[in-house]
């Protein structure tokens, strides 16, 4: 029999197959799943291989030297730390030390309407720790009354609740000023609640713009300088008269490598490792990426007892149309053939229509879902890598092939067939 001969037999046989719907559609539903879950694994390993390399806390370490625990002027104290901090920051290796404090600050901007709230986080940022500029310039340490900030800029205190329609195109905002607004407290003991005591309103100039996948930051993170961060968060914590007492230095390494190299000399000059900002729990980790392996395992179990009943069940209804083509001269070696290229179609479509159904909800929930949104930009966007598609058509196309092949053998070997 011709090849092109099997091939039509085969289309003939899918068509008079009422249950080849329901094995298609099962075959269809491994395909989403085995997709997602591995493109949820490579999502998985971009997330800890950008965050290694990208995210500036996972190389943050907080020091405190034991020789200031002796100091009660709130003035020496701080005058001791600069002095710590000018020393540290000779060490090889350390890009930046600045009194934990002066990290971050949450503060209120004009660009707020009816979606957004204006809310932004801004960052210590220095010429050796500020992300790649995509668009215009870095700020020097000292200069003042600059900003940069997300290309793609989302204003909002929730990232999770980002919009794609929401988004700032942060171009438009370039070379000109935003208002920002910061607050100074009093601190009411008896009750514990912080209440304003006064707004402050400063402008910045946009003069630069960034990648939030550069740093992992959501897309409300802005950066300002050293001179302007110092003066707004004195102000801001103003009302913790004890807080120099606990202060400790954070210190920026300039790659995770030399971490180790930066805590032993920190170490040999008098100062106590209090931590590190972030730092990656691999027994998370290594949890996510058992359940992966795990379910990985149990589609491969559903297909293969899903394939082994659809196939056998169809073999042993067949057994007297094949005893039938037999007698009319087909040979097993055609059978076979067109049992193979059934099920090779039977599989391709199902792949196909299983990763055309994955491709629209992909794109409805990264389209429509604030929090997959906000991930997507701060990954760079979603991988979902080859291994994927090569893996799931193993599963999809192959393992059913070798299923049949054994089915058949067992059918032929019994001597059902002659």
């Amino acid at each position: 029999m011709k090849l092109i001969d099997s091939f039509k037999l085969s289309i003939l046989n899918i068509k008079r197959n009422k249950k080849v719907i329901m094995y298609i559609a099962l075959l269809s539903l491994m395909t989403i799943l085995s997709v997602g879950v591995l493109a949820f694994k490579n999502n998985v390993y971009k997330i800890i291989e950008t965050t290694k390399n990208n995210e500036i806390d996972y190389r943050t370490i907080r020091v405190f030297n034991k020789d200031n625990n002796s100091i009660d002027d709130k003035t020496v104290f701080f005058e001791q730390l600069k002095l710590n901090i000018s020393d540290i920051l000779k060490i090889k290796y350390v890009q930046d030390a600045y009194i934990g404090e002066e990290a971050l600050l949450v503060v209120d901007t004009n660009l707020s309407n009816k979606y957004l709230d204006g809310k932004i986080t801004v960052l210590r940022g220095t010429e050796n720790t500020l992300p790649k500029i995509i668009k215009g310039r870095k700020f020097s340490d000292d200069e003042s009354d600059v900003i940069v900030c997300p290309e793609k800029f989302f204003p909002h205190s929730e990232a999770g609740q980002i919009k794609k329609n929401w988004i700032i195109d942060g171009n438009e905002l370039l070379n000109k000023k935003i208002d920002v607004k910061y607050k100074e407290y009093n601190y009411d003991a008896i009750n514990n609640i912080l209440a304003v005591k006064k707004e402050y309103k400063k402008e910045f100039k946009v003069i630069g713009l960034y990648d939030t996948y550069e740093r992992m930051n959501d897309n409300g993170t802005c950066y300002i300088s050293p001179t302007d961060m110092n003066k707004m968060a004195a102000v801001e914590y103003s009302w913790d008269t004890s807080a120099y007492i606990s202060s400790s230095i954070s210190v920026i390494v300039d790659d995770v490598d030399n971490m180790e190299y930066v805590k032993n000399v920190l170490i040999n000059n008098g100062y106590e490792l209090t931590g590190v900002e972030a730092y990656l729990d691999y027994n998370v980790i290594n949890t996510i990426i058992t359940s992966i392996t795990v379910a990985i395992v149990l589609i491969l179990l559903i297909i293969m007892l899903v394939s082994s009943s659809y196939l056998k069940k169809k073999l042993v209804s067949e057994e007297k149309e094949m005893k039938i083509l037999i007698s009319l001269g087909f040979r097993k070696k055609d059978m076979i053939t067109c049992f193979l290229i059934e099920n090779l179609i039977i599989g391709i479509i199902a792949l196909t229509l299983g990763l055309i159904i994955f491709y629209i909800l992909f794109l409805i929930c990264t389209s429509n879902i604030g929090a997959l949104i906000s991930t997507s930009l701060m990954l760079g966007g979603f991988r979902i890598g080859l291994d994927s598609y090569i893996i799931t058509f193993v599963l999809i196309i192959i393992i059913p092939l070798l299923v049949l092949v054994y089915h058949l053998n067992n059918l032929f070997s019994r001597g059902k067939i002659e």
